[in-house]
């Protein structure tokens, strides 16, 4: 079972979005900010990191940046608002604006993984 840390701020999508990667047969690991999510991602192995980019106490492209510096980093789906505000970084292997839709973010989830 491959497993996914997902960094997301805000509760209730972080919880939705939790649920249904689960339902979809992942593994998955919850953090509530890039902060969390770099002491995670540095004490455990995951396949692939979701992450918002708008985030409180650490974003996600200061995030990103941090987990590029990992000597065999996973790859990364940035997520915000508008893709505009995404850093581009040689680990992230995609992007997306939100709403986000289930369909779209099995697409994203899949291109990643392979």
């Amino acid at each position: 079972m491959q497993t996914i840390l997902l960094v997301e701020d805000q509760p209730e999508t972080r919880d939705i979005m939790g649920l249904l990667l689960t339902l979809s047969g992942y593994n998955v690991i919850l953090a509530a900010n890039g902060e969390e999510g770099l002491n995670l991602a540095a004490s455990l192995p995951f396949d692939l990191i979701i992450t918002d980019i708008k985030m409180p106490q650490m974003d996600g492209n200061c995030f990103i940046r941090e987990l590029a510096r990992f000597k065999n980093p996973p790859p990364v789906i940035a997520i915000a608002g508008s893709v505009n505000d995404i850093e581009p970084n040689s680990i992230i292997r995609a992007i997306a604006s939100k709403p986000l839709t289930t369909q779209r973010l099995t697409q994203l989830i899949t291109s990643a993984l392979t």
